[in-house]
């Protein structure tokens, strides 16, 4: 028999839960991305009020106690990555109601909510945890290390420094959403059930029908069955969101290669691709449908249709489109149709989306578009609209591309090209000198903002938009650096949303920037994250060109702890100093991996030093950090010269940002 219930972290505790994780399943595997994804989801969810935050569903097998002094526990069958990710969290809120969902009290004893079958060097790792409050990396010696304890160490560091950048005064309110208001569905499968047959069930499910594709068929049905085809193919190869929408849409439609080719080469010159239009592309897809009737689009036909591939392509004997490495967007295409639909919203006037959120895709486009019942012309529209940015998306947004020479991935674009010789459409293999630094800029804003919204996104889209036929690299780099900067450096207390739908009513919108007073607090691991990538970006546009090779191929890298240069640790730092408050000030401070942060520890300021300048060879991963391993000796007054230094660097390019922005204004 199986039983269903949904519950909150609270009923949790009240009910005495307990887990265990059997000896059959992985090891705690996610990693730095869903880990934030989680994180960013839990804390949108706060901030817009959500009654209810609904995490998914958990399949559990109860289990008798072990013992007459033990309780009885449920071995999570499915969901043991999002359950130990919450525990950890718990962990990071410790002085908070959440703290009762980490552990219990059994028997006068705190007992960890989360257990190991058969594993006792986790469990007694889980219960040192529960008991030190510093969350400091390692563990005491006589513990044996466990088979994962780095990736939970990584990922407890990962949720401290990430709470570190939320007001600390709401800390405890987000601790109580997320205990009284998180539900999960817990599926409770008979204790007879076979689990051999129950795993192979569950990891050989197919591919559950996905929020957009329900969207794609409520929208697709406000037009006549006519015209349903050629909208779906559009939609189509705009969903394919890890690859190329050209070759996309050679692959979900009609069209060939030399079809596409034809489209984009009305002018007959070599060079950048002009988008073509989406009346031309529906046009063609027509023609070649003209000899069978227009079907219509249903769930139906939607689950009984295979999903799009990037990796195959049609055998009609054309050349490829893209014959190079794969790549991967920086967004989920939900979130792709959410920028879309407030840019939407904005050319029709209305109202724009509380908030971009992936879970809530439906919702959103119900609330406030498709209740208004649009008709067949703005249907047509919004899905038109969706094809052309789409298109700007590929041709402007950076994506993940993999190398064989870097062997990993990198941020890049790829522009697409005409090749009369070949008759064909082709992506650069490498990005353009001239794209340097919009792929920088991007690249900071994607790794300081979170990273399931990247609200620049929705202006920096429009603006491409309207300036199709005019704007040149530099004009949409100083549009993305204005942006950037009336975004994230401005007096404007305004939420993100709001302040980027401002910045589509009126691109050059100017208002005051901060005096950069924080950037003279003594924060310590408290700063912003925002302003180390911010930093090491002004630093590459002002002074590149003079610093050398290293510095013209410096890329923005994931970094997500706050380095001490002159270490915290009085009695292992090499400066004798007996005044310490300049340790937390800006200049005493560097954004690193956590595997650096890690490997430099409390080291006096000449061994981090000689091990920053042997690690540079494979490239800096700060250009702050390589400013300030210049210096001979590191001390307070050091420190100062260092700071002000920098606080006049992003000063000069904030001014001289504004100067050429009037210059158009």
């Amino acid at each position: 028999m199986i039983k269903i219930e949904q519950v909150t972290l609270q009923t949790v505790t009240e009910d005495n839960y307990f887990f265990t994780i059997p000896l059959y399943q992985r090891l705690y595997v996610w990693g730095e991305e869903q880990i934030g994804l989680l994180l960013e989801d839990l804390w949108s969810a706060f901030e817009s009020d959500q009654g209810i935050f609904y995490l998914g569903t958990t399949l559990v097998v109860k289990r008798p106690a072990e013992h007459e002094n033990a309780p009885s526990r449920y071995e999570l069958i499915d969901g043991q990555q999002r359950f130990t990710t919450l525990w950890l969290l718990s962990l990071n809120l410790s002085e908070s109601a959440l703290s009762m969902y980490g552990y219990a009290q059994w028997n006068g004893q705190d007992m960890p909510r989360i257990s190991f079958a058969i594993r006792p060097e986790i469990k007694a790792w889980f219960a040192w945890r529960i008991t030190n409050k510093t969350l400091q990396a390692g563990q005491p010696s006589e513990l044996e290390v466990p088979e994962n304890a780095e990736q939970l160490d990584a990922a407890l560091s990962q949720i401290n420094s990430w709470l570190q950048q939320k007001p600390a005064e709401q800390q405890a309110a987000f601790a109580c959403f997320i205990y009284n208001k998180v539900q999960l569905v817990i599926t409770e499968a008979a204790p007879e059930t076979d689990l051999n047959r129950l795993f192979e069930i569950i990891n050989n499910r197919g591919v559950q029908l996905q929020h957009h594709e329900i969207l794609k068929a409520r929208i697709l049905d406000r037009l006549p069955q006519a015209g349903r085809e050629g909208y779906n193919h559009l939609w189509e190869a705009c969903a394919a969101i890890n690859g190329y929408v050209e070759r996309n849409l050679v692959s979900s439609s009609p069209l060939s290669n030399h079809q596409l080719y034809e489209m984009c080469n009305k002018s007959r010159k070599a060079g950048p691709v002009a988008m073509p239009s989406a009346g031309d592309v529906l046009e063609k897809i027509t023609q070649q449908h003209s000899t069978q009737l227009a079907k219509g689009i249903s769930l139906a036909d939607i689950i009984e249709t295979d999903p799009i591939t990037e990796t195959v392509d049609k055998q009609q004997g054309d050349k490829a489109i893209d014959k190079h490495q794969p790549v991967r967007s920086l967004i989920s295409f939900p979130v792709l149709l959410l920028h879309t639909l407030r840019l939407h919203l904005w050319r029709t006037g209305r109202s724009d989306l509380p908030r971009i959120e992936e879970k809530s895709l439906l919702a959103l486009f119900t609330d406030h578009w498709l209740i208004h019942t649009p008709d067949e012309q703005e249907v047509q529209n919004f899905v038109e609209l969706l094809w052309e940015i789409r298109w700007l998306f590929d041709q402007y947004i950076i994506k993940w591309v993999e190398t064989e020479t870097d062997k990993g991935e990198i941020h890049r674009l790829r522009t697409l090209r005409l090749s009369n010789n070949e008759k064909a459409l082709s992506r650069d293999t490498e990005s353009l000198e001239d794209d340097r630094g919009f792929i920088l800029l991007q690249a900071m804003l994607y790794h300081s903002q979170g990273r399931t919204t990247q609200y620049w996104l929705t202006p920096l889209l429009g603006y491409l938009h309207t300036q199709q036929t005019e704007g040149s690299d530099a004009s949409r780099l100083l549009y993305l650096q204005h942006l950037d900067n009336q975004l994230f450096c401005t007096t404007d207390n305004r939420t993100l949303v709001a302040h980027s739908r401002a910045l589509l009513e009126n691109f050059w919108q100017h208002s005051p920037y901060d005096d950069l007073a924080i950037l003279e607090e003594h924060k310590g691991t408290g700063f912003p994250h925002y302003w180390f990538y911010k930093l090491d970006y002004v630093l590459w546009c002002r002074m590149h060109e003079e610093k050398g090779e290293s510095w013209k191929n410096f890329r923005m890298t994931a970094r997500s702890s706050v380095e001490h240069i002159s270490p915290q640790n009085l009695n292992e730092r090499d400066s004798q100093q007996n005044n310490t408050h300049w340790l937390d000030c800006f200049g005493n401070l560097g954004l690193v991996s956590r595997e650096l942060n890690s490997s430099f520890g409390n080291k006096p300021y000449k061994e981090k030093q000689a091990q920053f300048l042997g690690q540079r060879t494979l490239g800096v991963p700060s250009l702050k950090l390589d400013l300030i391993y210049t210096h001979e000796h590191w001390g307070e007054y050091a420190c100062e010269v260092h700071q002000t230094q920098m606080l006049e660097q992003l000063q000069a390019y904030l001014t001289d940002i504004s100067a050429q922005v009037s210059t158009l204004t």
